[in-house]
């Protein structure tokens, strides 16, 4: 019965923070002006500054996500989790490398499969002495998911009109919320009761149109896009959620479907 209640309590939780992506009609064509991409990067600069490195990362550190998926408004299912373990971390001037243990868990058609292995993630530094930032990571096959580079991309790529994946982000929003933590993290928080535990974090959506991808009816396609950031947890979980929402085409008609990550748990590491 205690371990029925604890699963139900994580389940509302992922619910209560997931929840909440509009459901705004995308194929309403008034979107109003684009906005510029610094206002974008200006929204995530209000949680991290200018804090958001790499080198954050810490041995032992850990972190876990879910992926969900919904079809047509229906109801919301896990087709992925990741669990992620740093087993070690190097630090020189010319690069930035951590080793980790990766379980992912696929579900497909009421089946499971699992798979663990081992992985390392290098970044160079510009050999430019006055750069002091990583710039980008070696290109590796069949990698995990890491979601901080989903959050640099964001910060660094979306909403500009210019380049291979020409884009314009409209109607966005950016608030300060109070996130409800999962339970088995709340002791990292200094929470006295692990069911209400929560932590400062910022909501940021927008409205996503791919100026060089077109749907069925030759317009350019969109989504809609969501993010809850939080510079109160482990630097591999600071991108707490990602959602997209859009409409996917399927023979003639067009499906509409969310992908949602959300960590669902996480631990810091040690210097």
């Amino acid at each position: 019965m205690k371990l029925t209640l604890v699963i139900l309590v994580i389940l509302s939780s992922l619910f209560f923070n997931t929840s909440c992506l509009k459901r705004q009609n995308l194929n309403d064509d008034n979107l109003g002006a684009p906005i510029a991409p610094a206002e974008l990067s200006t929204a995530i600069k209000e949680e991290f500054g200018d804090k958001l490195f790499i080198d954050d990362i810490k041995k032992d550190e850990f972190s876990s996500y879910i992926l969900t998926e919904k079809i047509q408004d229906t109801y919301s299912q896990t087709i992925e989790q990741q669990d992620m373990t740093v087993k070690a971390v190097e630090s020189t001037p010319d690069h930035f490398k951590f080793d980790t243990q990766v379980t992912k868990i696929t579900y497909q058609n009421g089946q499971s499969t699992q798979q663990t292995r081992e992985w390392s993630w290098l970044w160079q530094y510009d050999p430019n002495p006055t750069a002091t930032r990583p710039l980008a990571p070696l290109a590796e096959n069949e990698r995990p998911t890491y979601l901080f580079e989903r959050l640099i991309a964001v910060m660094n790529y979306y909403c500009k009109n210019e380049g291979e994946f020409p884009q314009s982000c409209h109607n966005m929003s950016s608030v300060e919320i109070d996130y409800f933590v999962p339970p088995a993290t709340a002791p990292q928080h200094n929470c006295t009761n692990a069911y209400q535990c929560f932590i400062k974090a910022r909501k940021i959506e927008f409205d996503q149109v791919l100026l060089n991808e077109f749907d069925i009816h030759g317009k350019p396609k969109r989504q809609h896009i969501k993010l809850v950031i939080s510079n109160d947890v482990p630097f591999l979980s600071r991108m707490l959620q990602y959602c997209q929402r859009g409409l996917f085409d399927m023979s003639s008609q067009q499906i509409l479907v969310d992908y949602c990550y959300t960590i669902n748990s996480y631990a810091f590491g040690r210097n």
